[in-house]
């Protein structure tokens, strides 16, 4: 099981890409179910949660699949020397000192807590919700190829980073980088080939 901290705009975009064939959101629950996936937050992420997605949390609450963790002062101080990058806002950086703390994944969408987590300084594992999902089609939760189909070429008009232009060219592709997910839960992944895809044709 892979805790990922995460953050307010991450969960925000998987609620607003509901409308989307195969929407997001289904895909993290059923990793949240099968027990591959736990998030956690900050107390004050928590309060910052706009009530569109209040039903979401709530519920993940509840299931136990989401719990906040309190970042201190101290902690807050320390990652503060780490890098000389411009600081993100104090809520972001408390999520990045909570990943530090935890040693686990940073999910969000904000690129200045991406760019901070990311130096080499604090060395904080960034993912996005697209790393999540291609993980729940690759356990076989949903096909990859139809998901492609569906999502077509532009899924989604700001992805944070970026779109190879299909979902399957997006999991080539992040395969080949290493995602920062999949090394960090041991290549888990690579356990369950896609629905419609031989294990010939993974790569």
């Amino acid at each position: 099981m892979t805790e990922v901290v995460v953050d307010n705009c991450a969960l925000l975009h998987a609620v607003q890409m509901g409308a989307l064939q195969y929407p997001p959101l289904p895909l993290v629950a059923a990793l949240l179910e099968s027990g591959a996936l736990r998030m956690v937050t900050t107390k004050a992420v928590r309060g910052e949660l706009s009530q569109s997605i209040e039903h979401v949390v709530a519920a993940w609450e509840g299931r136990g699949w989401l719990r906040t963790q309190n970042v201190s002062l101290q902690q807050l101080r320390a990652l503060g020397n780490l890098s000389r990058r411009p600081k993100p806002g104090r809520n972001d950086l408390a999520l990045i000192a909570l990943a530090v703390a935890l040693g686990a994944p940073l999910l969000t969408h904000d690129a200045p807590a991406q760019h901070y987590a990311l130096d080499k300084g604090v060395g904080v594992q960034v993912i996005d919700l697209l790393d999540l999902v291609l993980w729940a089609c690759h356990r076989g939760l949903a096909p990859l190829e139809a998901l492609s189909a569906a999502w077509g070429a532009e899924p989604h008009p700001e992805w944070p980073k970026g779109w190879a232009g299909s979902a399957t060219a997006e999991w080539a592709q992040r395969q080949s980088a290493r995602s920062a997910l999949w090394a960090a839960v041991g290549g888990a992944a690579a356990d369950h080939g896609p629905l419609g895809a031989s294990r010939d044709s993974e790569g």
